[in-house]
């Protein structure tokens, strides 16, 4: 009897959690450097991506280049039906917005898929691009263009596998299933 209870406040604690992450690592640059991400596919003639304390769409860091350079980062190939969100912020801080980003689906069948946004205005902007997903194929790196006409920011870029947006339930989310839990199993006891 008590296994079965305990199985059972196990099922409601994690009820309703979708098991998902962020597969990208150091998304939001707060380590200070690049690593994960690498710079690739140069057509500036040697600008690069680093990281600057100068702005950030959350934190402290971001990442910033003034030319078309990507900014990527490759992961264990992950099915595309998988994954519930791709996206990330980006800003063109000097130009007032407008230019254009490009950004690369990379799979494991050695295809590319390359897509265009752009920036409405100076300000941070979030990109949901999980729809530009090709379907059937196997991701294996995502990356930013900068643009060769504005220095670009990126931030808080998200790979997410299985759901819930990468977040993690909050300690106080636990804490109520807690609470509720121990009131079922006080008021089990009453009625025994």
């Amino acid at each position: 009897m008590t296994t079965r209870l305990g199985l059972a406040l196990a099922s409601l604690l994690f009820a309703g959690q979708a098991f998902a992450a962020n597969i990208l690592l150091n998304p939001g640059f707060e380590s200070g450097s690049l690593p994960a991400w690498a710079n690739d596919n140069d057509f500036c003639g040697g600008c690069v991506w680093d990281v600057t304390s100068a702005d950030a769409q959350e934190g402290t860091y971001s990442a910033e280049v003034a030319g078309n350079r990507l900014i990527f980062q490759s992961f264990t190939p992950v099915s595309v039906a998988l994954i519930s969100q791709v996206s990330f912020w980006a800003r063109h801080p000097e130009n007032g917005g407008g230019d254009a980003m490009a950004i690369l689906f990379r799979y494991d069948d050695l295809s590319e898929d390359e897509q265009m946004v752009a920036t409405g205005s100076d300000q941070w902007q979030f990109f949901d691009v999980t729809s530009l997903l090709t379907p059937g194929k196997n991701l294996a790196g995502f990356g930013v263009y900068g643009n060769s006409g504005a220095l670009a920011r990126f931030d808080n870029a998200l790979v997410d596998v299985g759901g819930g947006g990468g977040q993690v339930p909050e300690p106080a989310t636990y804490a109520l299933l807690g609470a509720g839990l121990a009131l079922l199993v006080a008021g089990r006891r009453a009625r025994v």
